[in-house]
């Protein structure tokens, strides 16, 4: 039997409805993660900095 064939009958027979925790979880690990790249972002003191940057050294032809 297949693996797909067991989750099938694993998903017909009800005994996949405490395996919702991992997920939950991965869920919630991704999205703070997400989260705190945002408020880091967010944070930086040049974000709201609209000088031009200086000119690089390097000669342009």
């Amino acid at each position: 039997m297949g693996w797909q064939a067991r989750l099938g009958k694993l998903a017909r027979t009800g005994k996949l409805e405490g395996r919702g925790m991992i997920d939950n979880f991965a869920l919630a690990i991704s999205h703070g993660l997400m989260a705190l790249a945002i408020l880091l972002l967010l944070r930086r003191r040049d974000l709201d900095d609209e000088r031009p940057e200086p000119p690089s050294k390097i000669k342009r032809r």
